[in-house]
Formats: structure tokens, C-alpha cells, sequence
């Protein structure tokens, strides 16, 4: 059986083409933004808070098309706006990986402004998939997300999870079906 990482790529892949702008809002290690880039995406952004696996994956993906930040993902509404292009493809990976380093875990309110800010940018039929590792942060950025998304007009979702294994990581896949008005995107998260 597929990973969810393996899982969201092949969702992924609708949305990819040579002039992709992807996102990529929990860098980590890099698996995600080099899967973007052998895909043949053109831009690539991505965002890390731990300098140590920052400066690993700027190493190991050094790419004209690859540009990675040292900051919080719930920056990234500005950095998509400076860029001036609609998002093709983007990906999160929510809580902490159990496989990376330990401590080094998003948090709720960061990761919903980024969410949505991503979702605002995203061109009609964008993707973006988003995995939740189910430990307590993990669960409350779930919920708080899924109820965000839940109530905008011009998403469709797709969950995925594994039913015998209950703390086994979420994937939940987006795609940006509609251009909607701001009134119709729900509440508003500051």
C-alpha cells in the first residue's frame, strides 16, 4: 500500500506542467519540493523554520526553479502576492514527521493563515494536498483547517486514512474548482 506522501504526489501530478509554480509549506528534508522539480515545475517556493534543514535541502535542491525561505509558511500570502502568479500545485505536511527531527512541529494558527493564503493564490483546478500526522497539534490543526475549508464555496476535497490504523497520518486532497468572491470564502482568519 502507498505512503500519503506517495499518495499526494500522484494527486499532485494532475496539476503539474513545464510552468508550474508550486508551493511547498513545511520543506523539511525536501522530498516534496524535489518531487515538484523532477516533476518539471518552473518555481518552486518553500518555507522552513529549522535552520539545519534549511540550509540541508537549499543544498541538496540548489535549482534556479527551487526558492526556499527561512520563515513561518503563514508568510507566505505576501511572498505569493510579490510573485504575481497563480499557484499550480502545493503541499503541507502538518504537525511533525516522527522521522525528522523531534520538537520541530507547526502550529494551528500559522498553518491555517498559510492554507488559505495558498488557496486565495490558487489558479481554477489547482491542487494542493495537505497530511496531518495525528499527534495532539497534529489533530488540532485538522480540525481547524478542515473547518476553514469546509465552509469556503470553491474547493472540492478528497480524505484519505488508513481505518486500521487510527493514529496513521490523515492526507486530505484539495482542488480550487471555482473563482469565488470574498464573501463566499468562508470565515475570515486573521
Amino acid at each position: 500500500m502507498k505512503s500519503m506522501s506517495e499518495l499526494s504526489h500522484e494527486f499532485l501530478k494532475g496539476a503539474l506542467h513545464r510552468q508550474a509554480f508550486c508551493v511547498d509549506g513545511t520543506l523539511g528534508s525536501g522530498r516534496d519540493s524535489a518531487f515538484f522539480l523532477e516533476q518539471g515545475a518552473d518555481l518552486v517556493y518553500a518555507y522552513e523554520v529549522c535552520e539545519e534543514l534549511y540550509e540541508q535541502s537549499c543544498e541538496k535542491l540548489a535549482s534556479p526553479h527551487f526558492h526556499a525561505f527561512l520563515k513561518s509558511h503563514e508568510f507566505a500570502g505576501e511572498d505569493l502576492e510579490a510573485a504575481g502568479r497563480c499557484v499550480d500545485a502545493a503541499v503541507f505536511n502538518f504537525g511533525f514527521d516522527p522521522r525528522t527531527i523531534a520538537g520541530s512541529c507547526t502550529k494551528a494558527e500559522s498553518s491555517l493563515k498559510a492554507v488559505l493564503a495558498v488557496l486565495d493564490a490558487m489558479k481554477i483546478r489547482g491542487r494542493m494536498s495537505l497530511v496531518f500526522y495525528m499527534h495532539e497539534e497534529g489533530q488540532k490543526e485538522y480540525r481547524l483547517i478542515m473547518d476553514a475549508i469546509n465552509c469556503r464555496q470553491d474547493t472540492d476535497l478528497l480524505e484519505c486514512r488508513r481505518c486500521d490504523h487510527p493514529g496513521a497520518p490523515i492526507l486530505v486532497c484539495v482542488e480550487k474548482k471555482k473563482a469565488v468572491q470574498p464573501s463566499e470564502k468562508g470565515v475570515k482568519w486573521n
